[in-house]
């Protein structure tokens, strides 16, 4: 049973529950339909398969001004990339006691190497001051070590790498949650044109059929860079020698990229398992090949027709006002069906809000998957 009394669907309509049992459809300009039971959450999504041809996504409470994003498991997400994957590499690269020494001597650090990046010869004054710390550590007039300086290097980039695969993934859904909005808004657009044309759909182009496609392909470019942001990581863990820490910067990677770990066994391991869901899932391969075509073809200017309809078989008859945004048939390799030239066939009518709903699913998935293989990789091989 569904307990939030309000939801997004797709084709830009809204679930409400009346009571524990009862649920009502309903369009953006107020139309309703009449109510309909469902005793599980299991003949709740059957029923609005078969009766409206649609699709449950997430409770309204994320189009909000302080969404929880209990859908996405922001939760879990936080609890790895915002602490404790960082609190794990602490202990994988310090024995207790030099933790002790190293939470001292850190607070001595200067703030530059934080505050420094913006601005008219920023980096030259960042190059300056690093010079001078590194002279004064060298010379013994630093109130901390060598050794500290190194390690505190490490960890803040580590931490910069998992802060922005948070942040990637909290602008993808949020380009999801937008994207919703503007299907919405098509709606309302194109509503009076409907009505003036005396037909039951029209083909909906302006600024929020535009803004609709671009909050979807910001949203698989985002979700794209969030994995090749996660084999850096990987790799970046994968470089650092415990026995003998020294600053390197994160170089660049992609999700493929993964396949080329070479120091840890363990951490080729976790790689392996996370290139196999890639070849075996046709969602990721999906994601990939669209944010590929995004960026190198004209894609996405197919996503900026909106279907905006009422009454039609797109919503089996329903007297609802509705917006149909069409993803593109795939082969199961992920490989858009293609012919004379055209890439864009939408026979399976698929909607592109689920079709970005699923990809945000199985990315936080792997996200999910990648940071607790880490953080386990990180405990069993702390330093004691």
């Amino acid at each position: 049973m569904i307990e939030n009394p309000g939801f997004f669907t797709t084709k830009g309509l809204m679930l409400r529950r009346l009571d524990d049992t009862r649920y009502v459809l309903h369009d953006v300009v107020g139309t309703y339909s009449l109510p309909f039971l469902a005793a599980t959450e299991s003949e709740l999504k059957g029923a609005l398969a078969n009766d409206f041809n649609i699709r449950l996504l997430v409770n309204l409470e994320n189009a909000g001004e302080f969404p929880s994003y209990r859908e996405f498991n922001w939760h879990q997400l936080e609890y790895y990339y915002a602490a404790n994957l960082g609190y794990a590499l602490h202990s994988y690269l310090m024995k207790p006691q030099e933790l002790e020494k190293f939470y001292v001597e850190t607070l001595s650090l200067p703030v530059a190497y934080l505050e420094i990046g913006h601005g008219e010869g920023s980096k030259g004054m960042l190059e300056t001051i690093d010079k001078v710390v590194r002279e004064a550590v060298l010379s013994n007039k630093a109130p901390f070590s060598a050794a500290t300086l190194e390690r505190w290097l490490v960890i803040s980039q580590f931490g910069r790498v998992t802060s922005e695969i948070l942040s990637l993934l909290s602008r993808a859904i949020t380009g999801f949650i937008n994207l919703l909005k503007a299907q919405r808004s098509c709606i309302i657009e194109a509503r009076p044109t409907i009505s003036q044309l005396s037909t039951n759909e029209v083909i909906h182009h302006g600024t929020d059929s535009y803004a609709a496609a671009t909050f979807a392909s910001m949203a698989a470019i985002s979700m794209c860079t969030s994995l090749d942001l996660l084999s850096k990581l990987m790799h970046y863990l994968d470089q650092i020698d415990p026995s003998n820490i020294k600053f390197k910067p994160a170089g660049g990677c992609h999700f493929s990229d993964l396949t080329k770990l070479k120091s840890s066994p363990s951490l080729g391991g976790i790689a392996t398992d996370l290139m196999h869901e890639r070849h075996a899932n046709p969602d990721i391969a999906q994601l990939i090949q669209f944010r590929h075509d995004v960026v190198h073809s004209t894609s996405a200017l197919e996503l900026e027709k909106v279907y905006v309809g009422i009454a039609t078989p797109e919503v089996n008859g329903a007297p609802l006002h509705y917006a149909f945004q069409g993803w593109r048939d795939c082969l199961p390799n992920g490989q858009p069906v293609r012919y004379l030239g055209k890439d864009f066939f939408v026979e399976q009518h698929e909607d592109i809000e689920y079709r970005i709903f699923t990809w945000l699913q199985k990315v936080i998935a792997l996200h999910l998957r990648a940071a607790e293989s880490m953080h386990r990789f990180l405990i069993e091989e702390k330093k004691t």
